[in-house]
């Protein structure tokens, strides 16, 4: 009985351990203009439900409001650009929506406009 307590607290303390360390894992986002632009890749740091920081390689025509894919987690954010410096961008969540993906978002747009 001892044995199987044991190894039940073993897999807890990994089940909190991974969870911890998923939160600081970088995640790809897209980060899309207008519903006709391709999107642009971009790295998401520092994750939350409020904000983020994203990098941004050789990009510099950032808008200062756009939509954010994250699509490990299937999330589509509106954010708001706060703060410039370098290739990163903070930026803050005004309408965040989960089990969203770009790609069935993409297909769903091209199928109207195919329909008009």
């Amino acid at each position: 009985m001892t044995n199987t307590k044991s190894r039940a607290v073993e897999a807890n303390l990994r089940t909190k351990t991974k969870t911890v360390l998923s939160k600081r894992v970088p995640r790809i986002g897209k980060v899309l203009f207008s519903p006709d632009a391709d999107p642009v890749a971009c790295a998401v740091k520092n994750f939350s439900k409020e904000s983020a920081i994203l990098t941004m390689t050789g990009w510099l025509g950032l808008p200062s409001q756009f939509k954010l894919y994250i699509e490990p987690d299937n999330i589509c954010a509106h954010c708001d650009v706060v703060e410039r410096r370098g290739s990163n961008v903070r930026v803050i969540f005004q309408d965040v929506e989960s089990d969203t993906r770009y790609r069935s978002e993409r297909s769903r747009n091209l199928s109207q406009s195919a329909a008009s």
